[in-house]
């Protein structure tokens, strides 16, 4: 987890992409938008590792202003990595 969270904590994204997925956060629901991104349900730890990447190649197409950028998916990604990643924070803490 900590090698997951540092990662989390140097992601530099733009403000109001951030700002735009915590507003997101309440309205995430795991079972129905998860599969809908990865294409399957996964655990929280591998749900994270997935969205990472996914969320990289996205902000590497938005930073490189390829048209097939598609900024309401980046979105709803970066929204689930969020929720996904409090969930292990949770999970973690509960744990110890």
């Amino acid at each position: 987890m900590h090698d997951v969270a540092g990662r989390l904590a140097q992601l530099n994204r733009p403000r109001i992409l951030v700002e735009a997925a915590r507003l997101g956060l309440p309205r995430y629901d795991r079972r129905r938008d998860l599969p809908g991104l990865l294409g399957h349900p996964a655990r929280p730890g591998a749900a994270v590792m997935s969205l990472m990447e996914m969320e990289a190649e996205m902000d590497d197409s938005r930073r490189a202003a390829a048209t097939g950028y598609a900024p309401l998916r980046h979105l709803s990604v970066l929204t689930a990595l969020m929720a996904e990643a409090d969930s292990l924070r949770t999970r973690d803490a509960q744990v110890r």
